[in-house]
């Protein structure tokens, strides 16, 4: 006897709440002959269009990669978050050497300028008491943590960015105890996933997007059945069809 004998229930596509997996199932719909026109035309139909440059990705992480291009001990690095932070901490820090820098924000090496993914809000808030200075830092270094769903580029500075939902709502930073501890005792209020989004793309790659979530109701955005029911899925395996079109009813 097991689970799946006690449940009786068939194909696990059957059953699935995994958001990861409708976006995968997307992603592949996508990917086939004119559908990532069509959605376009759908969701965007006034962004420009660059053929050769449209492409897709799934839990897009490029602000990540274009940092981990920058060799560790490129001053491009510090340069970089002194541009476009720009607090006072950071102005103070301009020259500092990789140790000092790192071990303001949290970080731990003595020889290159770490992520802000790897700074710690709990080891820069005793340092930086103006409040919305706190906030711009600690919305900068959660933006290369942050992993949108699906990102479909119609042009390279042009992206419709997504946010798929099945059972859960918009979630918010910060997220763990501690930091919400610091943010209560602050009174400051929680950045939203899209308004962190909105900061990764607008500010940090100097890209415009059009930011929408795809749930099953559409009441933030977009349904999953106009989604899926704009695309053609007839190259995708029948068992997929079936799977889709639970999100179609």
């Amino acid at each position: 006897m097991n689970l799946r004998d006690v449940a009786d229930i068939g194909p696990y596509w059957t059953i699935s709440r995994e958001e990861r997996n409708v976006v995968a199932l997307l992603y592949a719909a996508l990917l086939l002959g004119d559908n990532v026109h069509r959605f376009l035309d759908l969701v965007a139909p006034d962004l420009p269009v660059e053929r050769d440059q449209v492409a897709v990705y799934v839990e897009y992480a490029f602000l990540r990669d274009l940092w981990n291009v920058i060799p560790p001990a490129d001053t491009r690095r510090r340069d970089f978050i002194i541009s476009k932070l720009d607090t006072a901490d950071v102005r103070a820090l301009a020259d500092a050497e990789p140790q000092a820098w790192n071990a303001h924000f949290g970080g731990t090496s003595t020889k290159y300028w770490q992520s802000p993914s790897r700074w710690s809000v709990r080891s820069f808030h005793p340092h930086i008491t103006d409040d919305d200075e706190f906030l711009a830092t600690c919305r900068f270094s959660w933006s290369f943590n942050i992993k949108p769903d699906l990102v479909v580029h119609s042009t390279a500075d042009h992206a419709v960015v997504i946010e798929a939902k099945v059972e859960s709502g918009e979630g918010s930073y910060p997220a763990t105890a501690p930091e919400k501890a610091i943010f209560d005792e602050r009174g400051l209020r929680r950045v939203g996933q899209v308004e962190l989004q909105q900061h990764l793309m607008r500010e940090l790659l100097g890209i415009e997007a059009r930011h929408l979530f795809l749930t099953p109701d559409g009441r933030q955005g977009l349904r999953w059945s106009a989604a899926f029911g704009c695309l053609d899925l007839s190259a995708m395996p029948p068992w997929a069809q079936r799977w889709i079109a639970r999100y179609c009813a």
